[in-house]
Formats: structure tokens, sequence, C-alpha cells
């Protein structure tokens, strides 16, 4: 399915992104205007996407601690035992990167960003004051320079994990033609520390990723609620759906459910606790999972999982 999806990115999008969203009533706009009393705000694959993309950074930091506890600080750490962890991290950011970034990043790009945009720039032209969607247009600057940021700190990471992959393979491959190399890896405290340094890269990651998504829905939610009605925002999201390919919408759907699930399940590499289980939204975003997803789709999902 995560091959599939790659190869599906061209065409479809969904409308997916989102986080730390009560029932959506904001008192003000990014432009200072006032709302409408309760606009609804139904963009959920914005507020569904934010949340999984963090579920699966934090998956990449808790299994970094457990290479850690499980790889590092013994004196009988062997390489290939250190592979297998270092493996384990980089398919885990791959998956985050390749699958469920990517759509994110596709889809905030090529249809939420524009759609903000055109809505202002047409008010622009009516008015013939372009102050408010100057202002606008630099608010969404400054956000996609922070999410190119984001993505190029996940691929130093990754580069850094295969990089230590490499050679642990050379130094394995080295000791097969008896070319004197250590027994182990290397000393344990050295192991260790870089367990150590890329869990707190990867933690710190998560957390920078997390507060990045609460600031740019603060700064963009209230103003699509104010810009588009309740049946403008599904016209959106059917034009999101009507782009990203099956098996993007497939992937989404089940990574949106893995982490929008009530508690974690008992899997081995998954967090001991929900992500974002102290989130006031938390509970209205599964509701409105549940609500908005088909009823032929859901009994799909654990299938497709």
């Amino acid at each position: 399915a995560r091959a599939a999806a790659r190869r599906g990115m061209g065409r479809n999008e969904r409308d997916g992104h989102g986080l730390f969203m009560r029932s959506w009533r904001p008192q003000t706009t990014t432009d200072g205007a006032c709302l409408r009393e309760k606009t609804p705000f139904v963009v959920y694959g914005w507020q569904w996407h934010h949340v999984a993309i963090v579920r699966e950074l934090r998956r990449t930091c808790y299994l970094a601690e457990r290479a850690q506890a499980a790889c590092c600080g013994r004196a009988d750490v062997r390489k290939d035992a250190e592979g297998r962890a270092v493996v384990a991290l980089m398919e885990a950011l791959r998956f985050v990167i390749d699958d469920v970034w990517r759509v994110h990043d596709f889809v905030e790009e090529r249809l939420l960003f524009p759609w903000i945009r055109m809505s202002f720039a047409s008010q622009a032209s009516a008015s013939r004051d372009p102050t408010q969607s100057r202002k606008v247009s630099a608010l969404l600057r400054n956000f996609e320079s922070q999410r190119r940021e984001l993505r190029s700190t996940v691929e130093e990471i990754n580069q850094r994990l295969d990089k230590r992959f490499r050679s642990l393979n050379s130094s394995s491959s080295a000791s097969a033609q008896n070319v004197k190399t250590p027994a182990r890896a290397m000393a344990p405290q050295s192991c260790e520390m870089f367990m150590r340094d890329i869990r707190g890269e990867l933690c710190g990651l998560t957390e920078r990723t997390a507060r990045f998504y609460e600031r740019e829905e603060h700064s963009l939610a209230p103003t699509i609620a104010q810009r588009y009605d309740e049946a403008e925002q599904r016209r959106y999201n059917a034009r999101v759906l009507n782009t990203l390919s099956f098996e993007d919408k497939r992937l989404s759907i089940v990574y949106f459910s893995e982490a929008l699930r009530k508690t974690e399940g008992k899997e081995h590499d998954a967090p001991p606790q929900s992500d974002y289980a102290y989130h006031s939204a938390r509970e209205e975003l599964i509701r409105a999972f549940w609500k908005e997803i088909p009823p032929f789709v859901q009994p799909l999902i654990p299938v497709w999982r």
C-alpha cells in the first residue's frame, strides 16, 4: 500500500490537515474581522493529517528510546543488533516522509493555500485594497518556510541514520575479510550516545511540529470559517478527495484511524499513551472522523490496515 501510495501522488488530494481545534467558534480572523456566530469549520482532513503526522513522529521517538535501552549501554552490543535498530528507525521515518507527510504537504501546497489566497485576491480586486491579501500572503509564505524547515530536519535525521547503517555494514565487511576491527560495533557509550542524540532530535522535531501545526490552525482555521460557509468548505473537501489517488485516500484513512483511536493498541512499536490525549479537541476529532467517513468504508479500515 505504501509503494502504491507513492506512485499515486500525482493527481489526487484530500481535505487533510489539523489538530488543536474545538467546534470552531473563533472571535477574530487574521484580518481582524468579526466572525459569524457558530461558523462551522469542517475541513477535518487537515486536522486529522496533523494528528497523524505528529503521532507517527512520536512513534519514531519511542522507537529510538527502545533502541537506546535495548541495544546500548551494554558490553555485548553487536553490530547486527544496532543495525536492526537503525533500520527500524529508518523505515519508520521513511513512512512519515514518503507517505503521511508527502500527502499532507501536497494538499496544503496545491489546494489549501491557493484556495485561501484566491479568496483574499478576489476581495482585493473587488475592493481595490490589497492590504489584507498581502498580509495573508505573507502569513502563508511564513508557514511554507517553516514547513520546509521541518521537512529538511527530518530528512537530515534520516541521512544520519543511513550513514550510521552504512558504517556498520562497512565495518562488518572489513571483519569478514579479517581486517582488524572491534568485536563490537563500537564502544557501548558511543552507541548509546548516538541513539540518545537521535532520540533527542526526533523528540524535539515532534514537539516543534506539533507547536507549528497548532499555530497554523489557530491562524488559518478561523479565517477559513469566516471566508467560506460550510457548503463551500465541503466542496473544497470533495475537490481534495477527487484529486487524491485511491491508494493515497485508502492509506490516509488507515493512518487517520490509527492516530484517532481512543487508546493505543498493544503493538510493540506503539507509544504507551495516546497522542494528544490531553487535547480538548481530540474527542471531537474522533467523533468527526466516524461521522464523515462513509459507512460502507468503515468496515474496510481493519482490512486495509
